[in-house]
């Protein structure tokens, strides 16, 4: 089976995660508390109406939201290839920076049979933000599909 990894435009594991600091060691950094404050539920990408590539696409991006949502890092570094996820350092000493929330309305631009880009409206929650206000804005994610088997 052909699998789908993220590289991501808007950085999102870069500008997403950052070193462990006091506030991922203090209690505010309860990430149900942060749903809580924000009123937000997370939502995933129903994957009922998808099959083949898309399906697999949105179930790699499905699994970033929920490593994302359980500030696992490390989870998070699989989602990367080889190449890419060598190169942000220990995964160990990190934490993320913002929760994704939801994603929704995915568009597929397939540029070959080893690329997309996959167009997402995603609801994130800025952890430092003292009001936990939900931002939401257009996403792109560059999918490379390794392991073509």
């Amino acid at each position: 089976m052909k699998k789908w990894i993220g590289m991501l435009l808007c950085l999102v594991f870069l500008a997403g995660c950052g070193p462990k600091s006091d506030l991922a060691n203090s209690k505010y950094f309860n990430i149900q508390e942060i749903l809580d404050q924000a009123g937000a539920v997370p939502k995933y990408i129903s994957i009922e109406d998808f099959t083949g590539d898309e399906r697999e696409i949105l179930t790699t991006l499905n699994s970033l939201m929920k490593y994302n949502l359980s500030d696992d890092i490390p989870g998070i570094g699989t989602l990367y290839s080889k190449e890419s996820s060598s190169e942000h350092g220990n995964p160990q000493e990190a934490h993320v920076l913002s929760l994704i929330v939801s994603m929704e309305s995915p568009k597929f631009n397939f540029t070959s049979n080893q690329n997309a880009e996959v167009y997402v409206k995603q609801s994130d929650i800025t952890i430092a933000d003292p009001n936990k206000n939900l931002n939401t804005a257009d996403k792109i994610y560059y999918m490379v599909k390794e392991n073509a088997k």
